[in-house]
């Protein structure tokens, strides 16, 4: 490390505010009001309104030393996660007004730090790692103005400081754009799927056909393929995320290490749910790489009645819907026990109607549309993933001094 990079803590090179405490009595819906930048506000790199609370402007006056500037960096001091990430933004033009609320940090650099240095410090696996160890662990985990302030970094001078800010937001507007593009397919899927799955939107050659509601059990049929038990076999054993997240492996256990002694096979293209939380949307197809994993009893697993009749591709869309993880609640008769609804009964949710075009054809055409586009937000989620991953080490680099970063001829 040359001479000219300073080894210091952060506290030394930034303004540290925290907001003021707020009341929600004092909330407002009045055209004349300020927006509350609180910690649920703040996401992964950007501020999120959508669910704004605002303060009456007739407070403003006593508060205005928590009014927010372009440029701030701000950090969520509760519930310091999200995504993986921490819960850290620079606050835009578009986000002006708002003012500061308490538990969130605003950051603003000094002594020869600029506050856009100091942000991609606090993005660096160095601080996250740092937070990890420091942070409060509590039913809501916190950290501290002074956790913050001690955390020890490298100051390089401020020519260089510019240009490495320089670099790393040009990653931040790629990684943003791409961000943007994966939502906006994301929410063009939604809507597709709501008009295809709907018959709100023919393909012209399928319009003479019918588009009927039928019994899920007309369809489909509650499938049982017992595991033939031996205690010194391995068992790999799947389940499936909640919200049509898909299926995941769990642990592979000798049968002797498994307390239930009832186990199912799957096979590619059955229709899995769970019962524990099926009222969360936890259901979906199975995909080639499970075929042959295990299931406990506490799963339905559900196949076609004939298989010429039905696309499983365009239940699994289907599956996707409020509609369907409405009709799956309806179908559970228990109680709550850690937020759980169990007692799923698969004989309710084959009472349960859905929506079907008559074609197979139609089922299987609808199904590849979705099934081509679901592959392209594969592909740019990809890209995004890969995008993060070039910051973070690039990041490390520049942050640490390992790589310097080669300052412009003066002119």
């Amino acid at each position: 490390m040359n001479d000219d990079w300073k080894h210091s803590y952060l506290g030394n090179h930034m303004q540290l505010l925290t907001g003021f405490p707020f009341s929600s009595e004092k909330y407002t819906d009045s055209l004349v009001s300020v927006r509350l930048l609180r910690g649920d506000n703040i996401r992964q790199g950007y501020i999120d309104w959508t669910d704004a609370k605002k303060w009456p402007v007739s407070e403003l006056d006593s508060l205005r030393a928590y009014l927010l500037q372009e440029g701030d960096v701000v950090l969520a001091m509760d519930r310091t996660w999200v995504n993986a990430g921490l819960k850290l933004a620079t606050v835009t033009r578009g986000d002006c007004p708002c003012l500061l609320v308490q538990r969130v940090a605003r950051i603003r650099g000094r002594d020869g730090v600029t506050s856009q240095f100091l942000r991609h410090t606090l993005e660096s696996h160095n601080f996250t790692e740092y937070v990890k160890s420091v942070q409060t662990a509590t039913a809501v985990p916190h950290i501290s103005a002074k956790q913050i302030c001690d955390f020890p970094i490298l100051i390089p001078p401020s020519d260089q400081q510019v240009v490495i800010s320089g670099l790393l937001d040009l990653w931040d507007r790629g990684i943003r754009q791409l961000s943007d593009l994966v939502a906006a397919k994301i929410r063009f899927k939604q809507g597709l799927m709501q008009q295809l799955l709907t018959g709100r939107r023919r393909f012209p050659e399928f319009r003479v056909t019918a588009f009927n509601e039928h019994h899920v059990g007309d369809v489909l049929k509650e499938t049982f393929r017992p595991v033939e038990w031996d205690e010194e076999e391995l068992y790999r054993l799947a389940s499936i995320r909640r919200k049509s997240g898909g299926l995941f492996w769990r642990e592979a256990l000798l049968g002797k290490q498994i307390k239930v002694k009832k186990l199912h096979s799957l096979c590619q293209g059955d229709f899995l749910i769970s019962h524990i939380q099926a009222a969360y949307g936890a259901m979906g197809l199975v995909p080639t790489e499970f075929a042959g994993g295990k299931v406990s009893n506490m799963y339905t697993i559900l196949t076609p009645n004939d298989e010429s009749r039905i696309d499983m591709r365009y239940i699994d869309y289907l599956s996707q819907m409020e509609r369907m993880r409405h009709q799956a609640y309806l179908a559970c008769n228990g109680f709550f026990a850690e937020r759980l609804r169990l007692n799923f009964d698969p004989a309710e949710f084959l009472k349960q109607t859905i929506l079907l075009p008559e074609s197979f054809d139609e089922q299987s055409k609808i199904a590849d549309v979705l099934d081509t586009l679901v592959s392209e937000i594969k592909t740019l989620q990809r890209e995004l993933d890969a995008l993060k991953t070039q910051k973070k080490g690039l990041m490390q680099k520049l942050l640490t001094g390992q790589v310097r970063v080669k300052l412009p001829d003066p002119v």
